[in-house]
């Protein structure tokens, strides 16, 4: 059974690649967030950030508290697996799973990730538009309490990338792929194919052109974070790369510049 896991910021693709991923016949259907695996390794992590003053009563030393946590996430796998029998593949995705990326592949020593990247640009004015929705439908959540602030989005957009961006053990680097959302939407065919030789997945499938669906995400329940914009389950298209020109005014555009230089640089994204 191998592992894969899907990283990224907030609007950046996840939600396609692992449309994608899950494309595979040998893999379960694309699931929604890996929320229960998200605060399993937190609990993981707060274990060793705290292990001499909390948890070493537990544990002989933090080795144990790694194959305790190893446990937990197999157990997991398993029970995944007991789910859908014929599945040769699972895929775990959720944004906040980004900055414990490197824990959970401590954790599963024969597991990938696969981090998505986008202009952080067009990422603040994705969760501009989406905070604006959030506003009018009566909704709260963490993006209606930060207000529409490029600054606060900004800063926030370099902290998914912070913890996986300098890892001290840097082979794990050899189990992460870094893809960028502007090139998987403007080159699909190549960068799937891509994908495709780095997961061992057969992703020849995939339906790109004529959208996705996920048989376990209740798509008649209006989900307030799909506009009419959105491209979520649509067919893949490029018409949301470069959207900030048109949602971000000049101030809010150098507020982003500034904040993420390090990563836009990083990225491949140039300023205006």
């Amino acid at each position: 059974m191998s592992v894969l896991l899907i990283g990224g910021a907030p609007r950046t693709g996840t939600s396609l690649l692992n449309a994608i991923l899950c494309s595979d016949p040998a893999v379960h259907p694309m699931m929604p967030e890996a929320t229960y695996l998200r605060y399993l390794m937190r609990a993981y992590r707060y274990g060793q950030d705290a292990f001499e003053a909390e948890v070493k009563e537990y544990f002989a030393h933090p080795e144990g508290l790694t194959a305790f946590t190893a446990s937990q996430v197999e157990a997991l796998c398993d029970a995944l697996e007991l789910r859908f029998p014929t599945t040769r593949h699972q895929v775990f995705r959720s944004p906040r799973l980004t900055p414990v990326l490197a824990d959970l592949l401590n954790v599963l020593p024969d597991a990938r990730g696969v981090v998505m990247v986008r202009d952080p640009r067009d990422v603040v004015a994705s969760l501009f538009c989406l905070h604006d929705r959030q506003i009018r439908a009566g909704q709260q959540s963490w993006l209606t309490r930060a207000g529409r602030s490029a600054d606060y989005l900004a800063k926030a957009y370099n902290g998914f990338y912070a913890p996986v961006s300098n890892l001290p053990d840097k082979s794990l680097y050899k189990r992460l792929l870094t893809v960028r959302y502007e090139d998987l939407v403007q080159l699909p065919d190549e960068n799937i194919e891509r994908i495709a030789s780095y997961s061992g997945l057969d992703l020849s499938g995939f339906a790109g052109q004529t959208g996705w669906r996920s048989e376990l995400i209740d798509e008649a329940v209006p989900d307030i974070r799909r506009g009419p914009d959105d491209l979520w389950g649509k067919p893949i298209s490029d018409r949301q790369v470069g959207a900030f020109h048109k949602v971000l005014s000049t101030a809010e555009t150098g507020v982003v510049q500034e904040i993420c230089s390090a990563y836009m640089a990083g990225f491949g994204y140039q300023p205006v």
